[in-house]
């Protein structure tokens, strides 16, 4: 029988960042992720057209898929960490 795994939905990683327990490692990939959808310097800037913000779109949703991973496992890891 394969392993049962808890994933996390987008409102209880968000949640989760406020949270004291939370690795600052994750609030930094974050706030990382934030800072550069801010930035005014991008790999493809949004004047080129549609494919400037495929390009944001594309750097948000892997740092965000990576951070909700990174926090799903390490709360497997420690599963007195509050969710």
């Amino acid at each position: 029988m394969p392993k049962k795994t808890n994933h996390l939905s987008l409102l209880k990683y968000v949640q989760a960042l406020f949270k004291k327990e939370t690795p600052t490692s994750i609030k930094l990939l974050s706030g990382a992720t934030l800072l550069y959808m801010l930035s005014p310097v991008d790999f493809i800037p949004e004047f080129l057209g549609p494919m400037g913000f495929l390009d944001d779109a594309f750097v948000m949703g892997n740092l965000t898929t990576a951070g909700m991973s990174i926090l799903n496992h390490y709360l497997e890891q420690n599963p007195n960490t509050q969710k």
